[in-house]
């Protein structure tokens, strides 16, 4: 096994991590924004 193609999985498996933790952070954003609307 190459060591670049390592490195590849490695950055794949941690820009999923960012982008799982961006999607719940939005959902969360989004749930606060609907129980309590500031408009």
């Amino acid at each position: 096994m190459k060591p670049r193609i390592r490195s590849v999985k490695i950055i794949g498996m941690h820009i999923a991590g960012v982008f799982s933790h961006m999607f719940s952070l939005s959902s969360k954003v989004r749930h606060i924004t609907e129980n309590c609307p500031l408009t």
